[in-house]
């Protein structure tokens, strides 16, 4: 691909940032390049933009979640590796180099060194740029002020929901400061891999700064993850306060003693109800109307265990103290009260047994299964294999 012209940003932007700078110099780029990576249809940087172009990554390399940001097996974000990335980096690079005052030197990247900062910030922020460019006036004080006004991802995130589920009682500011006193490094690191799970899984979503802005369900987990942590400290009539608040403002009744995972999805909250003692691992996906609670006839330990990977349709209920294995799927409008095993597809009033789920990579395809296929699918064939070699060794007795 050839490189773009030197360009000179406008006198209004030589001021502001330099991640700013970085952002308009590569879109005013964006017109000069040639076409590239995508059959010399599209314009390279338009295409870089497009999460979905990335949705099927080829010769099974790990999935990538976002144009920018990849995500391990132990749940740790870093920025992609892939060729069109480093290309994009490079272009940064060259554009960091029209500020004469800040010449880079052949060992010194500091387009990198921003993104590998905080890889997903800067997808975030550049999102929100490209989206300046729309023409769409209305929308220049929204981003500005949600997102590319703030300097980390989580005082983007904190911002919105604090004047979402503000009150007179508890104003915006008080909300935000409570925030970013109580949320710890593992708290921002859940939040990060739920804004992922947010951006991908759903249709609906088409990038992770819409989830930023506007996603319900992530914004409902975040409240979650500052209400279970002042549980943990003992503040119990704050934390009750935002369950409470975030059941009026989203109509998700989760309890501040509920332990969750990371890169958790809710697809919309509407008439999401999680128990007080119920487990939710890794990587899981809960859909509208979903139910973890209790039967009424027991007391203390009394809600599900959800493992790594589980999904439960639309208006699914879960009750009692029961297990659900590893990657199961119930379907939508189930009623379960027996523990579920690894893998296994269950449906029905009351749920039964219907067989265990294909681990194919075209069973994968779909936004909601797609993120579980590089972390898991090995694992899981391990896993089916024990099963059924467990069930040959009960036919043979």
């Amino acid at each position: 691909m050839m490189m773009p012209k030197r360009l000179a940003l406008p006198c209004c932007l030589r001021a502001r940032p330099l991640w700013i700078n970085l952002c308009v110099a590569t879109l005013l780029a964006a017109g000069e390049c040639e076409a590239g990576f995508f059959g010399g249809q599209q314009r390279w940087f338009s295409a870089l933009y497009s999460s979905r172009l990335f949705s099927h990554p080829p010769n099974g390399a790990a999935d990538p979640l976002l144009p920018l940001v990849e995500i391990d097996q132990s749940n740790n974000l870093y920025l992609s590796t892939r060729p069109e990335v480093k290309e994009y980096l490079e272009s940064l690079r060259w554009n960091a180099a029209l500020d004469d005052d800040k010449k880079l030197n052949n060992n010194q990247d500091a387009a990198a060194a921003l993104l590998l900062y905080d890889p997903l910030w800067e997808q975030v922020k550049l999102e929100a740029t490209m989206a300046l460019s729309a023409n769409d006036a209305n929308a220049g004080p929204l981003l500005y002020t949600g997102i590319l006004s703030k300097s980390s991802l989580l005082e983007a995130i904190v911002g919105v929901i604090s004047h979402e589920i503000a009150t007179e009682l508890i104003p915006a500011t008080a909300l935000k400061n409570l925030f970013m006193e109580q949320l710890i490094d593992a708290d921002v690191r859940a939040i990060s891999c739920d804004l992922v799970a947010s951006s991908t899984r759903s249709a609906s979503v088409e990038n992770a700064m819409a989830a930023v802005l506007y996603s319900q369900g992530f914004h409902a987990l975040v409240c979650h993850r500052l209400a279970h942590r002042l549980w943990q400290a003992g503040r119990t009539g704050l934390a009750y306060y935002m369950q409470s608040t975030v059941s009026r403002k989203y109509s998700a009744d989760i309890h501040p003693a509920a332990q969750m995972g990371v890169g958790i999805h809710l697809r919309a909250t509407a008439g999401v109800v999680i128990g007080e003692t119920a487990v939710l691992g890794n990587d899981v996906s809960i859909l509208e109307g979903v139910t973890l609670g209790g039967t009424g006839k027991e007391s203390g330990d009394r809600h599900p265990k959800l493992s790594h990977g589980v999904t439960v349709q639309h208006g699914a209920s879960i009750l009692g103290n029961i297990p659900i294995g590893e990657g199961a799927i119930i379907a939508s409008k189930s009623i379960v009260t027996k523990p579920v095993p690894p893998l296994a597809l269950f449906s029905g009033v009351p749920a039964k047994f219907q067989g265990y789920r294909a681990l194919t990579p075209d069973e994968f395809k779909s936004d909601m299964q797609r993120h579980l296929a590089s972390k898991y699918l090995q694992r899981w064939k391990l896993i089916m294999a024990e099963i059924r070699e467990n069930e040959d060794s009960n036919e043979g007795q």
